[in-house]
């Protein structure tokens, strides 16, 4: 993470992230989120705080732009970092949450090399959702045109047949252009990932000269 907020989340030694709670404490939002914690299951006078860790868990894999959920669209990013803070499944996101999100992108100190790789990443998770997208409609596609197919087949009349003909030419039409798109994007990725690549390279690089790693890891120690 950047200068204001790279102590309040720690990579330990196993790589798992910590919350040093004193540092937390200089945030209002954390500073909060920790005081409201009044217990929960295994702790229940909130002395070792393990609610408010797990909310500030998800804080941090929700909004930090570096998070490994970073490029999933929002409601499947939401319930992962639920799911990863180990929160329960019915847990809201509050105001004081929302707040602490902002103090803490607020906090990060991030180059423009950075913020190209992150939307060079999300460009590309766009392209899978493009190809699935497609792919769903190629068959719902397909399967319509199976059924004229088969209608048409069995229809005797002249006029009928005709009407179905022109919806089936169609149907064959809207076929092979999404076909085609899906191709086209095909043709892309092998770019697109090496442009990736090449960022990640250069973000790595602009790391390693300013000897510390986004995150809060140290060189050798980076964050999944």
């Amino acid at each position: 993470m950047g200068k204001i907020h790279n102590d309040i989340f720690l990579i330990n030694n196993d790589g798992l992230l910590e919350i040093n709670k004193p540092e937390a404490r200089n945030v209002p939002e954390f500073k909060a989120i920790l005081i409201r914690d009044r217990g929960s299951d295994g702790d229940h006078d909130g002395r070792k705080k393990a609610f408010a860790f797990k909310e500030l868990m998800f804080v941090y894999t929700y909004y930090h732009p570096l998070s490994m959920y970073r490029d999933l669209a929002d409601e499947a990013r939401f319930t992962s970092c639920i799911s990863y803070a180990s929160l329960p499944n019915n847990w809201k996101l509050d105001n004081l949450i929302s707040a602490a999100g902002v103090a803490l992108v607020e906090g990060l100190n991030l180059s423009s090399m950075f913020y190209t790789y992150v939307n060079a990443n999300r460009a590309i998770y766009s392209l899978g959702q493009d190809i699935r997208f497609f792919n769903e409609r190629k068959e719902k596609i397909r399967d319509r045109l199976k059924n004229k197919i088969l209608q048409l087949d069995a229809e005797i009349e002249e006029e009928k047949k005709q009407e179905l003909e022109r919806e089936v030419s169609y149907l064959t039409d809207s076929l092979m252009g999404t076909t085609t798109k899906i191709m086209s994007i095909n043709d892309s990725l092998p770019k697109a990932y090496e442009t990736i690549e090449k960022l990640k390279q250069k973000l790595l690089d602009e790391e390693l000269k300013e000897g510390t790693l986004y995150g809060g890891g140290t060189v050798g120690n980076r964050e999944a």
